[in-house]
């Protein structure tokens, strides 16, 4: 099934709660005791950095109203509107690390607190007793997602580590870390009243309400970038987003007390607390206001991952052991649902987490028909002996007004017909099961009883088996019926909500007691607007997310309909991978546009696995080329080197890497003929840069700074406008916090025999984390030399870019990297690596050409064969687009600054350029 996406509840940390940060950095201070630091708004390095914990990826606000609370109604309307603000899109934007993408939350039903009421609460003597009194009775549920503001009523104050409220702060939050409950740890916050003692104190306002929702937004922000502070011992994890100076504290701590006004959907002004823009180094409420030195930027999360967490699940009479595949952004469980007197079922929750501006696609199409299957690859299907839709029959349910009717026939019209069948006819026939192309049939309209909220057992099943009854649908051996919902229905299976843990799923009903046939196979479709916008598929569009999930269930219903009936591996399971799922799991989330040929029309399709191409696949390798694919790759060759050879149709392989210039004087910069050729490998969309530094590195701070200018400026515009396709947008990228490499250093070092070792063990061991977007430029101390294919650093090369299959170790197929040399040593020996004058700026236009490389053509390093579709932006002549310009230019940033670049070659401009 298509999962929605949803926070690492694997990750757990222990302890107990520390005075670690008991002078309130994490609090929100009196407003009279602020000292504004006037440069902090262009100074360059102040900002928010992320140490690595965990963030709360979909906020779940449960209001805890202690005693007789003011604005009870009015403070659950603002929660509601709060956590799908502009506030929430500059955090999605801006604070999404990868592991842990963020997106718009909701808000619970409010608690209410009316006995035993006291009139002081102390922190550690009488709120956390309290909460967990409250999840101890299951009052509270926590998870990972959970956040319980505690507001007090007027008349209780509140004390923390010697502090008390309204006098010397107003508001704090913190962690419990729970012995007594699944998820672990319980955030919270408490916020006291305003119309009090805090009155006048705690805002800028004489409106007591407006403080408070000013207070609101404070924490929540807090929360959701930084919740586990309160466990945080030192500058690291469980420690998320914190002043990379450590001064200033968290995101709201930055403008604490600034307020702005923010108007929802309906017009409505609230009040809100403005929180730091890395981005823009400033205070900010909205993009949309956020002054003309900015830009508005897209919301935008990281792409989904594939990962192999493997968490068994096993339910009532069906009791089909399965692993959950959980993906930084995605997790892809298979459940099975219990088994009635009457019915049986199974549902498959596999999360397609995937992102509204990173795509995560494949590019890759599978094998040819006659090609054996891929030797020992763990991705690959079993076969189990049960049953395969060999003939599917595809009769679409329209619950109530669902979106987009016509249009989703028409999808599954070319879907029973495509490549994407051909690809199962070639890997998933089996002798009692030889697939063939499918048909579909006139759609069923439901238009009366319907229902907002569903839940599959209690009501799906009983609804399908009534259509059988009444003669409305008549199931046959291979009929599928996906049902599309209409927006605003809810729908749970297995006690899980859709749109908050999945997105789709496909089951069975046992019908055998009213129909000829004994099994009835189903889809359910959640609309794609809405909550599941965002959580559901790459797409601003509702429609391509629905297509992607639709096809996901579609290629596993055919390929395993009877997967939640069987109790071992054996028939009724049809293909399938004991530790990944089914088809889709494995390819999960990784969706690529495909055009019809019949009629033009461009669909969104799920990529799934191919045993006989070893890869994520749309079609087999023999059939027609359609459109292209972003970044995620997937490919079984393993290379490091970077060619320079042109893409053609022979087989020849890369040779050398990056080469140096053999001359001190700029090459021309550009002409006619200079274009170079996409070639649908993957470029990187959202660029994820995380530098090595081996050993002691030189102007480590202004490194960062350059790869924060590179990734985020009109520099960054220029690569977008000029190199997205079609199918992938180029958009602005981040520079994280940089990995040190400071133990068992060499003076001399070899790519093969120490840098592609050094990166898997770096991987292996937790150091990084690579995913489809990142980029890792590792550089070099002075005085260590790197060697590439009997090539020399600085002798025969400045630089190189390169890529390694990491798919036994990683949860992405390749790390892309580069080296770069300490630049002392290259121009000593000449100034072919760079016209600068001084050792930093020749480093900087090395890092640019690199940069440019690493975007428009990352995966160049895995080519084994010209003929993998791995090769991105590529000039037959002069390899990849940071090689076409060799001129180098003074190029100032949005924050006035300056750096050293090469140009980038201008395919509408026909030369040379340095920002769009």
């Amino acid at each position: 099934m298509a999962p929605f996406r949803e926070p690492r509840n694997e990750v757990a940390y222990e302890g107990t709660y520390t005075d670690a940060f008991q002078d309130m950095k994490h609090g929100v201070f009196m407003n009279q005791s602020i000292t504004v630091d006037k440069d902090m708004m262009i100074e360059r390095h102040v900002g928010l950095k992320y140490y690595g914990g965990p963030v709360v990826q979909s906020v779940k606000v449960l209001p805890i109203f202690y005693g007789d609370v003011v604005y009870q109604q009015e403070l659950h309307s603002f929660y509601e509107f709060a956590v799908k603000s502009p506030i929430m899109d500059i955090i999605m934007t801006e604070y999404s690390p990868p592991d842990f993408p963020i997106s718009h939350g909701s808000v619970l039903p409010a608690l209410k607190i009316s006995k035993n009421v006291q009139s002081l609460l102390d922190d550690l003597s009488d709120v956390k007793p309290l909460l967990r009194n409250l999840v101890s009775t299951g009052a509270i549920q926590p998870t990972v997602n959970t956040y319980f503001a505690l507001h007090l009523a007027p008349g209780v104050n509140s004390s923390f580590s010697g502090g008390f409220a309204c006098t010397d702060f107003c508001g704090y939050r913190t962690i419990d870390v729970s012995d007594i409950s699944a998820a672990q740890h319980l955030y919270y916050s408490v916020i006291p009243d305003q119309t009090g003692a805090c009155q006048g104190s705690c805002g800028g306002s004489s409106d007591p309400f407006e403080n408070l929702c000013s207070l609101a937004t404070h924490q929540l922000a807090e929360v959701v970038t930084n919740p586990a502070i309160g466990l945080a011992t030192k500058d690291a994890a469980p420690l998320a987003w914190y002043d990379i100076n450590g001064k200033k504290g968290e995101i709201s701590d930055f403008c604490n007390g600034k307020a702005d006004t923010a108007k929802d959907s309906n017009g409505k002004t609230w009040t809100v607390q403005k929180i730091w823009s890395n981005r823009l180094k400033k205070c900010i409420s909205n993009y949309a206001t956020a002054g003309s030195d900015s830009e508005r930027l897209e919301r935008r999360e990281p792409q989904n991952k594939k990962s192999t967490k493997t968490t068994k699940t096993t339910t009532t009479r069906t009791t089909k052991t399965t692993k959950t595949t959980t993906t930084r952004t995605t997790k892809t469980t298979t459940t099975k649902a219990n088994k009635s007197p009457t019915t049986t079922t199974s549902t498959k929750t596999t999360k397609t987490t995937t992102t509204k501006t990173t795509k995560t696609t494949t590019t890759t199409t599978t094998t040819a028909k006659a090609a054996a299957p891929t030797p020992n690859n763990a991705k690959n299907l079993n076969y189990y002996g049960g049953p395969v839709l060999a003939k599917i029959n595809v009769v679409p349910i329209f619950y109530g007004a669902a979106a987009d009717q016509s249009r989703t026939v028409d999808f599954y019209k070319y879907l029973v017909k495509s490549p994407y069948m051909d690809l199962m006819i070639q890997d998933s026939s089996v002798p009692a099961y030889p697939i063939e192309y499918g048909t579909v049939q006139s759609p069923v309209y439901i238009t009366s009883n319907l229902k907002t909220s569903l839940d599959d057992e209690k009501d799906i099943w009983p609804f399908l088996r009534n259509l059988v009854k009444t003669g409305v649908i008549t199931p046959t051996e291979f009929s599928y019926y996906p049902i599309h919902f209409q927006p605003k229905v809810s729908i749970q299976m297995g006690g899980k909500g859709s749109c908050v843990y999945f997105c789709g799923y496909h089951g069975t009903i046992d019908i055998s007691d009213i129909s000829d046939y004994k099994y009835m196979y189903y889809g359910v479709l959640p609309d794609q607007a809405g909550d599941c916008m965002g959580g559901c598929g790459d797409s601003w569009d509702a429609f391509e997310n629905m297509c992607s999930v639709a096809s996901h269930e579609f290629a596993e219903a055919l390929t395993d309909p009877g997967v939640g009936l069987a109790g071992a591996y054996a028939d009724p399971l049809g293909w399938y991978n004991p530790d990944l799922g089914e088809n889709a799991d494995i390819c999960n989330a990784m969706s690529k546009k495909v055009t019809d040929p019949d009629n033009g029309n461009v669909w969104t399709v799920q990529a799934i696995w191919s045993n006989t191409g070893g890869q994520c696949l749309i079609a087999p390798l023999d059939a027609a080329p359609v459109v292209t694919t972003t970044a995620a790759p997937v490919a079984t060759s393993k290379s490091t080197s970077s060619v320079v050879v042109a893409p053609s149709t022979t087989s020849q392989k890369p040779v050398t890497t990056t080469a140096k210039t053999t001359t001190a004087s700029p090459q021309p910069t550009g002409s006619a003929g200079s274009d170079p050729t996409y070639y649908e490998g993957p470029i990187l969309s959202y660029v994820y840069i995380y530098p090595i530094f081996y050993g002691s590195i030189s102007d480590q701070e202004k490194l960062y700074n350059l790869y924060d200018a590179l990734s985020f400026s009109s520099y960054m515009t220029l690569i977008g406008q000029e190199y997205s396709t079609a199918d992938t947008t180029i958009g602005y990228g981040w520079i994280n916090s940089p990995v040190s490499v400071t133990t068992s250093l060499k003076t001399t070092v070899d790519d093969v025999n120490d840098i592609v070792p050094m990166l898997k063990q770096m991987v292996t061991n937790g150091d990084i984390y690579p995913r489809a977007n990142t980029y890792h430029p590792i550089h070099l101390a002075k005085g260590v030399q790197v060697t590439k294919g009997g090539l020399t650093s600085c002798v025969d090369f400045c630089s190189y870019h390169a890529a390694i299959d990491i798919s036994d170790i990683g949860v992405t197929q390749f790390l892309y990297y580069s080296v770069i040399p300490d630049q002392t040593s290259c121009k000593a020996a000449s100034t072919a690596c760079s016209t600068a004058s001084t050792v930093f700026d020749a480093t900087s236009a090395v890092i640019s050409r690199e940069f440019v490389n690493a975007v428009t053509n990352p995966a160049m390093g895995a080519v084994t064969s010209v003929t993998t579709p791995l090769v991105g932006w590529y000039h037959s002549t002069k390899g990849d687009v940071g090689n076409l310009c060799t001129e180098e230019v003074s190029f100032t940033d949005w924050y006035s600054r300056t750096w050293n670049v090469r140009k980038v070659w201008s395919r509408s401009l026909q030369k040379c350029v340095v920002s769009a």
